[in-house]
């Protein structure tokens, strides 16, 4: 084997080890420092980290933070609509506590038994709004009420978006595990004509079924 060849052969080796051993990008939303994560079997795209020792069937109890939403860092338009981020949040909330309970109740205080977990919606991207004189007069205004936003989301896309999520033990104070998952949401239909809210929470549907499920999976059952 010639030099040249060699060197091919040591290129693609060195890449495909890289590539097999490379880290899920996380946003700022993870506290520092990142921990070392690894894939989840059986779930494309979702990544895992799980404090050593930690025994997680302890846990049966969740409390969920307020859902944070992170724009792309190359998103075109930076400007956010409230009242179409809140609903996004909400949205994410009622999937996660469709999916956990009755079985992992959600609870508001934290407690013996009490996993709180802090979610987050990142890579979400932004388009200018197209505004129109007549969205200002009072016909306007009453046709752009919070039904109308409700019922068709605009300018903002998550097709590419990624979900993550810290988990902390507040009675002994740390961090016990950190999950990022990509694939349910890259899989979402985002023509303009199709978008609406169902069609996001069906998609954020599939997050809160693999959520719950790697929940079962740590505790055993």
């Amino acid at each position: 084997m010639n030099l040249l060849k060699l060197i091919i052969v040591l290129t693609i080796a060195f890449t495909s080890q890289a590539w097999s051993a490379g880290q899920p990008k996380l946003s700022e939303f993870v506290m520092s420092p990142a921990p070392d994560m690894k894939p989840i079997p059986a779930m494309e795209g979702a990544w895992y980290w799980n404090k050593p020792g930690l025994e997680f069937n302890k846990y049966d109890k969740i409390l969920l933070e307020a859902i944070e939403i992170f724009l792309a860092p190359d998103s075109r338009y930076k400007g956010i609509n409230a009242d179409q981020m809140k609903a996004l949040s909400d949205t994410m909330r009622a999937v996660m506590i469709a999916a956990l309970e009755p079985d992992y109740p959600v609870v508001s205080k934290t407690g013996p038994g009490v996993l709180v977990a802090r979610i987050a919606i990142t890579n979400v991207y932004l388009d200018k709004p197209k505004h129109r004189l007549g969205q200002y007069s009072p016909i306007g205004l009453l046709a752009s009420g919070v039904n109308k936003i409700a019922g068709k989301p605009k300018n903002f896309s998550i097709k590419n978006a990624s979900v993550e999520a810290e988990m902390f033990d507040f009675e002994i104070g740390e961090r016990v595990a950190v999950r990022t998952d990509t694939s349910p949401l890259r899989g979402l239909n985002e023509d303009p004509e199709e978008l609406t809210w169902v069609t996001i929470e069906e998609s954020l549907k599939v997050y809160g079924k693999r959520f719950r499920e790697r929940v079962d999976q740590v505790r055993g059952m």
